[in-house]
């Protein structure tokens, strides 16, 4: 887990149950909820304008599009349940008042949404050098 489930219902959280296919996060949703996973497994869709660059699959523990939490910005994503799944869900305001008493959170994020970062950024550019060489194949053809 990465953060205690026991202390996030200390804060308020609440676990909800998804079904195979409902939505979690909807792409242009306002952020006010953290998400961490404890049962199941959900797709993460990122997106460019309308059209998806990057589909993550994560599973138990992992945190939930947590890095929107930190600015005004709508969801560029959206994550979806693949199996049904148990998610833990804390309130924003609570969330950051979890972190004020417990410092030690920031970098467990910080290292959680670094990892996150790499793996996308090692992904696009898989993506994209494939797409370069597809290009020059169908100019050599």
């Amino acid at each position: 887990m990465l953060i205690d489930k026991k202390l996030l219902f200390e804060f308020g959280a609440i676990q909800k149950t998804y079904k195979e296919g409902d939505m979690i996060v909807e792409k242009g949703d306002n952020a006010k909820f953290y998400f961490q996973l404890s049962r199941g497994s959900v797709r993460r869709d990122n997106f460019n304008q309308e059209e998806i660059i990057l589909e993550t699959s994560l599973v138990n523990g992992q945190s939930l599009g947590e890095s929107f939490l930190f600015s005004e910005d709508c969801y560029s994503i959206a994550i979806q349940a693949i199996e049904d799944c148990d998610v833990i869900r804390l309130e924003k305001i609570n969330f950051f008042n979890l972190l004020e008493m417990h410092p030690y959170l920031y970098l467990i994020l910080c290292k959680c949404m670094g990892e996150k970062l790499i793996y996308q950024f090692i992904m696009m550019q898989y993506f994209s050098i494939n797409a370069v060489r597809e290009e020059e194949i169908f100019e050599e053809v």
